[in-house]
């Protein structure tokens, strides 16, 4: 389709950064439908190994906070994960995720949460209990020890 055939080709010509941001501001949203998840996790991943995994997790972050549909954010989550998982915490911006994510537990959907606390999960699976610095110091505790 035509999603999964712009995103190839932005992806094999190369990608610069305005015109990177430009695509996932456009495309960001259909992360979450089944028919489109695949060329967009694609082209979400190109660009990570090409302009790097700080500019584009942040974007995506910044984006997916918009967007009211639970779907989006859960599949934004399980991205970020899979980004942190192969680029290493010291690629990604570390804080900034470790926000994201508290921020993400406090919506409504369960599926959401979850994927929110895998990516805490991976975040201490990387760095370790220096993690836990980067949490909130108002941070309910009943969110604090579900992630203890």
């Amino acid at each position: 389709d035509a999603l999964t055939a712009a995103v190839q080709a932005a992806a094999d010509a190369g990608i610069d950064k305005s015109y990177a941001n430009s695509i996932i501001e456009l495309i960001i949203d259909k992360i979450g439908d089944r028919k489109q998840h695949d060329a967009v996790v694609s082209y979400l991943t190109a660009c990570a190994e090409t302009l790097g995994p700080t500019l584009v997790v942040k974007k995506v972050c910044k984006l997916v906070s918009s967007i009211k549909a639970p779907l989006p954010h859960v599949d934004s989550l399980m991205w970020l994960k899979q980004t942190l998982s192969e680029f290493g915490v010291g690629a990604v911006p570390a804080q900034f995720l470790c926000n994201f994510a508290v921020q993400e537990l406090d919506n409504g959907n369960p599926k959401v949460r979850s994927s929110a606390t895998e990516l805490l999960g991976e975040l201490y699976h990387q760095s370790g209990p220096p993690i836990k610095g980067f949490l909130p110091s108002d941070m309910k505790p009943a969110m604090r020890s579900a992630l203890e």
